[in-house]
C-alpha cells in the first residue's frame, strides 16, 4: 500500500486536509525552525496550506509566490483609481510573458496567486525576489502572516525609481518562508508542558477578515481615498492647482496673477517637502552623534574605572611588598 502524500489537485481537496490538521500537527518530529524546502512540500502536501502549489518554485528555505487576480492603484488624486485582474492584462515583454507595468513613482497593491490556509503551528513571512530589490523596488514587508490565516494575501509594491517596471506575471514575485511555532499541547497532544505554566494559546480572530474577503475591502477599511506616492501626490497637487488656475480666470492678467499663486503655492509644497527630508536626516544624524558621544562617554568610564584599578593593583603590590621586607627583616632579628 502507498501511503506517500501527494499535493491537493483542486481547493475542496486542499480545504478537506487544512480541516483534518490545521490545528493537529501531523509531523510533531519537525523541530521549531525556520522551515527547510522538504518540510514546506511535506506541510503543504499534509494540510492544503498553499493552493495552488507549484514545486519547481521552492529554494533551500523559501518558496516563490506569483502574482495573480486583483489590481489596483491610483494616478492622481482627482483621478479615479485603475483596476483590474492580472490574469486579464495584455502588456507583454521582449519574451512574449505578460507583464504587470508598476509606474515610476508609484505605489500599487497586487494580489498573490495561491490560497493560503495556515496552521495554527507555523508562522509566515515574505520578501521581494532580490532582482527586484535591485531595481529600487521596495515591498510592504515586515507584518507577520499569523498562524491559523485562511484567505488571499494582498501586497503594496512601491516603485520610488524614476522609471517603469514590467513584472512578469507568470514567475515569482516574492519569496516567502515558513516557520514553525514552538510546540504547544494544542497540536501536539505529547507536548510535556511544565505544570507552573498557566500560558493560553491564543487563536487566530477569523471574524476579523470575514468582512474584508477582497482588496478593495482591506483598502476600504485602511482608508477610504486614493493612495499615491509623497512626490505622485505633489505633483498631482500642483497639476489640480494649475487646472484649477486656468479654469477660473479667463482674463489674462487675472490668469497670469493666478497661475503666479498656483506656482508660488507649488514652490512651497515643495519647500516643505524638501524641509520635511532636512529635517528628518537632521534627527537621524543628530541620533547618531548623540549615540557615539555616550559611547565615547561609555569608554571614557570604561578606561577610568580600569586605571582606577591598576592604580589599587601597583598599591596592592606595594603594601605586599612592604609586607614582605617586614617578614624578611623580623626573620632576620629571630
Amino acid at each position: 500500500m502507498n501511503n506517500r502524500i501527494s499535493l491537493s489537485t483542486n481547493i475542496n481537496e486542499a480545504e478537506t486536509k487544512y480541516n483534518q490538521f490545521g490545528k493537529v500537527d501531523p509531523y510533531p518530529e519537525i523541530v521549531p525552525s525556520l522551515l527547510n524546502s522538504a518540510d514546506i512540500f511535506d506541510y503543504v502536501a499534509k494540510t492544503g496550506m498553499i493552493f495552488p502549489f507549484d514545486k519547481s518554485c521552492l529554494k533551500p528555505a523559501s518558496y516563490g509566490v506569483k502574482m495573480q487576480g486583483e489590481y489596483i492603484y491610483w494616478e492622481s488624486i482627482d483621478k479615479p483609481a485603475i483596476e483590474g485582474r492580472l490574469e486579464d492584462v495584455t502588456e507583454t515583454d521582449i519574451d512574449g510573458d505578460k507583464v504587470f507595468i508598476l509606474k515610476r513613482d508609484s505605489i500599487a497593491f497586487v494580489g498573490l496567486e495561491p490560497e493560503f490556509k495556515i496552521p495554527d503551528y507555523i508562522a509566515a513571512r515574505f520578501n521581494l525576489k532580490i532582482k527586484h530589490v535591485y531595481q529600487g523596488l521596495l515591498l510592504g514587508t515586515g507584518p507577520l502572516v499569523d498562524p491559523g490565516y485562511q484567505g488571499k494575501i494582498y501586497i503594496p509594491l512601491h516603485n520610488l525609481t524614476n522609471n517603469d517596471y514590467k513584472i512578469k506575471i507568470n514567475k515569482p514575485l516574492i519569496w516567502m518562508e515558513f516557520t514553525k511555532l514552538s510546540s504547544n499541547n494544542n497540536w501536539n497532544k505529547d507536548y510535556l508542558k511544565n505544570q507552573e505554566r498557566v500560558g493560553e494559546y491564543v487563536s487566530f480572530d477569523l471574524g476579523k477578515i470575514k468582512v474584508k474577503r477582497n482588496l478593495k475591502g482591506y483598502l476600504a477599511d485602511a482608508h477610504n481615498g486614493a493612495i499615491l506616492s509623497t512626490m505622485q501626490g505633489l505633483q498631482s497637487q500642483i497639476n489640480k492647482n494649475l487646472k484649477e488656475t486656468q479654469r477660473l480666470n479667463t482674463d489674462s492678467s487675472k490668469a497670469t496673477t493666478s497661475f503666479n499663486r498656483a506656482i508660488l503655492v507649488s514652490m512651497i509644497a515643495v519647500g516643505i517637502a524638501l524641509l520635511a527630508t532636512i529635517i528628518q536626516t537632521y534627527s537621524i544624524h543628530s541620533k547618531t552623534i548623540d549615540y557615539l558621544r555616550e559611547a565615547d562617554k561609555r569608554q571614557i568610564e570604561e578606561n577610568l574605572k580600569i586605571k582606577n584599578q591598576e592604580s589599587t593593583i601597583i598599591e596592592l603590590k606595594s603594601k605586599v611588598s612592604e609586607l614582605e621586607g617586614q617578614l624578611r627583616n623580623k626573620r632576620i632579628i629571630q
